[in-house]
């Protein structure tokens, strides 16, 4: 049996010299599994202690909780999934989060660069817009169940969204 080979992938932000300033993961489900949870949240840390920012999008619905945020220390916003966490490696302390409700875009946030340099904004949601078009996602047949699963008023709301979509294909 052939096992499946994992490619793990992130964005670094480098100076003139090669040193690293910041770290820009998308959490797969690798990394919110119990085994790749733990991995994950040490590479994070080792980036901080180096001195480097970081910042998390967790696009994903389901698994363990993995951002550098406590999950304690979020507060609760009904609807939610979705959650980008930036922690500058100068405040590992404190955490810029950014949450959204599902029927929402996805907010721009800011990228921490050195602290002598100002943030730069990164708007994601074009680039997801564009690759749902690009991928065919919209194509899916939709009756694969999601786990875990919408609530009713979201699941009517994305499949009209999908609709939409398939429509203007």
């Amino acid at each position: 049996m052939e096992s499946e080979v994992i490619t793990e992938r992130w964005i670094e932000i480098k100076n003139l010299t090669g040193k690293v300033i910041t770290v820009i993961e998308i959490l797969s489900p690798a990394n919110k599994r119990s085994d790749g949870c733990l991995d994950y949240q040490r590479k994070m840390r080792d980036c901080l202690d180096a001195g480097v920012n970081v910042v998390e999008i967790d696009l994903l619905r389901g698994g363990r909780h993995a951002v550098q945020v406590p999950e304690d220390g979020l507060q609760a916003v009904e609807g939610t999934h979705g959650i980008i966490c930036v922690t500058r490696a100068a405040r590992r302390r404190w955490h810029e989060v950014y949450r959204w409700p599902l029927r929402e875009r996805i907010p721009a946030f800011r990228i921490p660069l050195r602290t002598t340099d100002p943030d730069i904004p990164l708007d994601l949601q074009p680039l997801v817009n564009r690759c749902h078009k690009l991928g065919r996602y919209w194509q899916s047949t939709g009756h694969e169940e999601l786990r875990p699963p919408l609530p009713k008023s979201d699941a009517v709301w994305a499949a009209d969204v999908l609709k939409t979509f398939s429509a203007a294909g």
